[in-house]
């Protein structure tokens, strides 16, 4: 029985870094990408013949330059997710404890929110104290309150204390961060493993061998409408240009796709 060569792709995409040869190495699953796709594209030169018989007639359209978008959207937020949609560097930071006083900008009045210095968060068991000669601890819900969360400080009543306050010691939770816009990610290979819903049984394997990705189009900390949240997870759209891998030719493309 023969079927109608229509295609519903389905199938998981694998990355890998790529050595000083521009080879892969270790491939690993980016997870949910429900978009992978590339636009290849040729450009032409093109030339006209000129006379006074008539118009001018094309006889030259040869191909002068090939090249390939990719697109690809990812939907979780791994470490090494994290660092293509962001263009960031990740570290993961064991829980601890801050006990090097920091101080708080003076002229500190009731009812202003002051934030913690620092990037540590899940913030616990904070001291803070004024500056007097014997310095005086700040007692929680009277002289101010504090979210652990937020990293914020709010003081209530600043009078009979002398500033400038001091973040005193504090505790904080195990944390990984990205930073963002920080690095330019080195080139990757990818890899499409996937089947043809459209023909039973039908396989399709897929590789480019050099892809520069750019950051994600959009990153989102809070999506939703009018009505409320949104209620699907957020997607990172990513776009790649391929490359050459070093030491191909032109006859050896971009990378290959083959079914079966």
């Amino acid at each position: 029985m023969s079927f109608a060569e229509y295609f519903i792709g389905a199938g998981n995409v694998h990355v890998s870094p790529l050595d000083a040869n521009g080879d892969f190495t270790k491939w690993h699953d980016i997870k949910e990408v429900p978009v992978f796709e590339w636009n290849p594209n040729v450009e032409y030169a093109d030339n006209f013949k000129t006379g006074k018989t008539g118009p001018n007639l094309q006889d030259l359209h040869v191909p002068i330059k090939r090249t390939a978008a990719l697109m690809m959207t990812m939907k979780e937020r791994t470490k090494e997710n994290l660092e293509s949609i962001l263009h960031g560097v990740s570290t993961t930071e064991s829980s601890g404890t801050m006990s090097t006083p920091v101080n708080l900008p003076a002229g500190i009045a009731n009812n202003d929110i002051i934030l913690v210095p620092g990037d540590h968060v899940g913030i616990t068991n904070l001291v803070l104290k004024d500056s007097a000669g014997s310095p005086a601890t700040l007692v929680a819900g009277t002289d101010y309150s504090f979210d652990g969360d937020s990293k914020l400080i709010t003081f209530l009543d600043v009078s009979g204390l002398t500033q400038p306050f001091k973040v005193f010691s504090y505790s904080f939770a195990t944390s990984r961060s990205t930073t963002i816009l920080s690095a330019t990610p080195a080139d990757i290979a990818v890899l499409f493993d996937g089947i043809n819903l459209a023909v039973p049984g039908q396989k399709i394997w897929a590789r480019i061998d050099r892809v520069s990705f750019g950051p994600a189009a959009k990153f989102s900390l809070k999506a939703g409408s009018a009505s409320g949240t949104a209620n699907e997870p957020d997607a990172y759209e990513l776009s790649g240009v391929a490359l050459l891998k070093p030491g191909n030719e032109q006859d050896d493309g971009y990378g290959v796709i083959r079914i079966y």
